[in-house]
């Protein structure tokens, strides 16, 4: 494995100056933290969410908006998001905002838990400012278990991933020796063959309907059209956005889970789902 450095600081203890400044802030005392590629670059910053160690693919997203959204959306499941966007959690966090579907057996998602790995961001914003917030993304990180780190050079990670392609990386608050942390990354398990399709599925067919929206979000959303088509939906990790965007076209939708039978489907509709879950909730 290579070896290489790059970081915001060369130490995961932190000069006492910068531990004396950064207690008079928001950022407090934070806990030093490691994140490292399987092609051996290393960035060295401050954990700002849960604490522990999580491996998994490392990639990206440029949204400059929506990160909870992104958090919370079930095909990043098996990842580390890493965030281009500098500043994150300006706006804290609303739980109605999730992405995650209302499957079974759970009607709401604000308990759910995000199907990502862990979270790479520049700075993290821990005083949020917005009539809708409700907790901000370091305690929903905790809260989680979601671990974290900031205080990163992102824009050069994000580049160096670009370079090299997305890999298995890890992340951790508990490990902070090089050697140490390289082991653990090369005998964590990789992505390729690991069915995660199957860990964000739901487990259950169910129907999705207009009452399942929360209502957080009526002042956005104009009336559905009327019902003209019954669709299926194959839940791989379907966010609810995607649901929501169906329903107002004029879809009648059952969602069923990833492994359900072609036969099952192309069943009567009466079939698709047991006759007690076809009430509207």
């Amino acid at each position: 494995m290579a070896s290489s450095a790059c970081a915001g600081t060369q130490s995961v203890d932190g000069a006492p100056l910068v531990q004396r400044m950064l207690a008079n802030t928001s950022k407090q005392s934070a806990a030093p933290a490691l994140l490292m590629l399987a092609d051996g670059m290393v960035f060295y910053g401050r954990a700002c969410g849960a604490r522990g160690t999580a491996t998994g693919e490392v990639c990206f997203n440029t949204s400059v908006e929506g990160y909870f959204e992104v958090f919370t959306d079930p095909s990043y499941a098996g990842q580390i998001v890493t965030m281009t966007y500098p500043q994150v959690g300006n706006y804290g966090i609303d739980l109605a905002d999730t992405q995650m579907a209302p499957g079974m057996p759970t009607e709401h998602q604000g308990n759910q838990q995000p199907a990502l790995r862990g979270l790479v961001v520049h700075d993290l914003c821990r005083t949020p400012s917005n009539w809708r917030s409700s907790i901000d993304v370091s305690e929903y990180l905790e809260e989680r278990g979601i671990i974290a780190i900031e205080a990163i050079d992102t824009r050069a990670l994000v580049r160096h991933l670009r370079d090299h392609g997305a890999q298995k990386g890890i992340i951790s608050t508990e490990v902070l020796d090089r050697a140490e942390l390289a082991a653990l990354l090369d005998a964590a398990p990789g992505l390729v063959g690991e069915n995660l399709v199957k860990t964000v599925s739901c487990h259950e067919a169910y129907r999705y309907y207009p009452g399942r929206v929360a209502k957080d979000h009526a002042f956005a959303q104009a009336d559905a059209a009327l019902s003209k088509r019954s669709v299926v939906v194959y839940d791989c990790g379907v966010k609810r956005g995607i649901l929501e965007g169906l329903e107002r076209a004029g879809c009648e939708l059952t969602v069923v889970p990833w492994d359900t039978p072609a036969r099952d489907v192309l069943a009567p509709a009466r079939r698709r789902v047991p006759l007690e879950r076809t009430g509207r909730p």
